[in-house]
């Protein structure tokens, strides 16, 4: 288990709130786009592939999305602080659940 601190490429974290994405297969007017993607609104995110994977959010709803290039390392600390940067490509799934109070 680890705590998402945010978002960017291999280099810089670009945002702690958002994570950019294109929705994939979208036939809504004006699409495909970049969509800024609330971290605290996803419940998990799977079936990853190279291109793009299934988000979930918590309100129930799913949308298969392409996220940006330098949107796709993920920054998280372990339960021991230590930081770490995975690569979406390396990660078969995700789970967000709330961080008690």
């Amino acid at each position: 288990m680890a705590t998402l601190e945010g978002v960017g490429c291999s280099t810089s974290m670009c945002s702690r709130v958002v994570v950019n994405s294109v929705v994939v297969n979208s036939k809504g007017p004006g699409e495909p786009g970049v969509t800024h993607t609330w971290l605290d609104s996803l419940a998990g995110i799977r079936d990853i592939a190279k291109d793009d994977a299934l988000f979930r959010f918590k309100d129930g709803t799913e949308r298969r999305m392409s996220v940006v290039p330098l949107n796709r390392v993920l920054y998280v600390r372990d339960s021991s602080g230590a930081r770490e940067k995975l690569d979406l490509g390396t990660v078969k799934a995700l789970e967000f659940i709330s961080a008690s109070k």
